[in-house]
């Protein structure tokens, strides 16, 4: 039986946009963690430090996470912010720079499938 490449090829377009975008040179963790906010805040949850630290998707501990998440505050890629559903939760959001580096990465994830779609046509 052969092998489908499709599992391939996207995977290789995802590190390939990843690789060439600033989200190349951070570590896999504060990778995933942006990605979850992201897609957990415009899915419209909001999220807390909590829901990063006890996510079973995420590796690492929750001290590490943690870290991750204050090193991203400091690098300007989340913002931290009062809940509007509980006064001592303190939400994460992707900040300016995070939502344009995603969505130049989905950008080129978009424009590298199609043209692996039409090659596979």
């Amino acid at each position: 039986m052969e092998l489908n490449n499709t599992l391939f090829a996207l995977s290789n377009i995802l590190d390939a946009a990843e690789g060439r975008s600033r989200l190349g040179g951070m570590d896999p963790e504060s990778r995933a963690i942006l990605k979850f906010v992201g897609a957990s805040t415009s899915a419209g949850q909001e999220v807390c430090m909590k829901d990063v630290t006890g996510n079973p998707l995420l590796h690492g501990s929750p001290v590490t996470l943690v870290k991750r998440i204050q090193s991203l505050c400091e690098a300007g890629w989340l913002v931290q912010g009062t809940s509007a559903i509980h006064h001592r939760r303190v939400t994460l959001n992707l900040s300016p720079k995070a939502r344009r580096e995603l969505n130049a990465v989905s950008s080129r994830i978009e424009a590298e499938l199609a043209l692996f779609l039409r090659r596979e046509a």
